[in-house]
């Protein structure tokens, strides 16, 4: 009882708020390039399928603040250990990484009218790993850092009404990985479909 009482508590704050943001699911996919400066190699990472939820809030006509959050599985190719000429090793094939994101975007709107078609984002990355593993099934974690940080830039449209498509850049800023002579550089992309669920609990719009 108590829990719904609290959802309905927050619709219903949420609805005071209503003409300035919209809320709701973002589903995607992103993939990137593991560029290491040092002696550990790596090919790339991919993820077919992430799950969150997203809140875009207006502070202008075409300025305002978007933030997605974001469940994936993520899946890493061909680790190796090389020291020249002669010394190269593999680590492992693959590493499945669990994460949760956090992505927090400037949002600039072309168009006067606010979410009503083609706009550009701009603004940072959170990555959080929550678990990783080897295709042997090595416990991962120790060689990952726990938190790391991106930058994020791209674009997005806005389609019947409630939907967005975006195209998110994305270029590593902290290291990723827990090795103090290497130092990744990974450069990738997400993209985003969003499903804005706000009208259906704000039947004024």
């Amino acid at each position: 009882m108590r829990k719904i009482l609290i959802g309905f508590l927050f619709l219903f704050s949420v609805s005071i708020f209503s003409q300035d943001l919209k809320y709701g699911v973002v589903v995607g996919a992103n993939s990137y390039d593991l560029e290491i400066k040092g002696p550990i190699i790596a090919a790339s990472g991919i993820s077919l399928f992430n799950i969150g939820g997203f809140a875009d809030y207006r502070i202008k006509d075409r300025l305002g603040v978007k933030t997605h959050l974001i469940y994936n599985t993520t899946t890493e190719y061909d680790y190796y250990y090389y020291n020249p000429p002669t010394d190269m090793r593999g680590l492992f094939d693959s590493a499945k990484l669990k994460t949760l994101q956090l992505h927090s975007f400037l949002k600039y709107d072309v168009k006067r009218d606010y979410n009503k078609g083609f706009y550009l984002l701009g603004g940072l990355r959170m990555t959080n790993v929550l678990e990783a593993k080897s295709d042997t099934d090595e416990n991962l974690n120790g060689f990952y850092k726990k938190v790391n940080f991106g930058g994020l830039f791209g674009f997005g449209t806005t389609f019947l009404k409630n939907f967005s498509f975006e195209l998110v850049g994305d270029f590593s800023l902290t290291k990723t990985i827990n090795m103090d002579d290497s130092k990744p550089k990974n450069l990738g992309c997400y993209a985003n479909i969003l499903f804005n669920i706000e009208p259906l609990f704000n039947h004024s719009n």
